[in-house]
Order: structure tokens, then sequence, then C-alpha cells
């Protein structure tokens, strides 16, 4: 249960913070585009994880114990991928974020 729940948050952040790094660097008319390229990655990563979880209950056979700790040690390894990758790209969509509040301040017109 631990890693499900390991795996969840991680990806969650992940998906989070990979749409928001993705709105940052993109002009808003291709933002769509933009967001449905990100949800086809984060829907094909899904669907990798419940094959190699569908690989797994092949190999391992219907012992549930092993099953479930195989399943386990498969959902924590993909957590820790999630929370590296996450960690590895947040300081880029913050510098990304910054760069663009920066742009739409300086063409903003004086106030007067």
């Amino acid at each position: 249960m631990i890693g499900l729940v390991a795996f969840g948050g991680g990806y969650g952040i992940g998906w989070s913070m990979a749409t928001i790094g993705t709105q940052a660097v993109v002009s808003p008319a291709r933002a769509g585009e933009a967001s449905g390229i990100t949800l086809a990655i984060v829907i094909g990563t899904a669907g990798l994880s419940v094959a190699a979880a569908g690989a797994i209950i092949n190999e391992v056979g219907t012992d549930p114990v092993a099953l479930g700790d195989s399943i386990e040690e498969m959902l924590l390894g993909l957590a820790i991928i999630s929370v590296v990758l996450t960690a590895a790209l947040y300081p880029w969509a913050s510098r990304a974020s910054r760069r663009q509040v920066a742009a739409e301040a300086s063409s903003q017109p004086p106030s007067t």
C-alpha cells in the first residue's frame, strides 16, 4: 500500500510540474497543443506502468504474497523515479515561470 500511495503522489506532483513547466514556456496560442502533448506522455507512461505490472503478474504467478511484494517494489521504484525527475525539472520550470512573468511585466504599458 505504501508503494501505491508513494507512486500516486509522485506521479501526481510530477504531472502537475510538467504541466506548469510546459505552460510556462509556450505561447498562449499553443498552450492547448502543449497540454495535449504533456497529457499524451503522462497517459503513455501510465500505460507502460500497467504493462510492467502485467509482466510482473505473469512472471510471479498467482501467489498473492509474492505478487503483492513484487508490485510494491515496482511502485516504489517508479515513485523514486517520479520524485527524482520532478526534483530535476523543478528548477527549470521555476526559471521558465519567472522569465515569463518578467516578459509579461515588461510588455505591459506603464500605468499613468
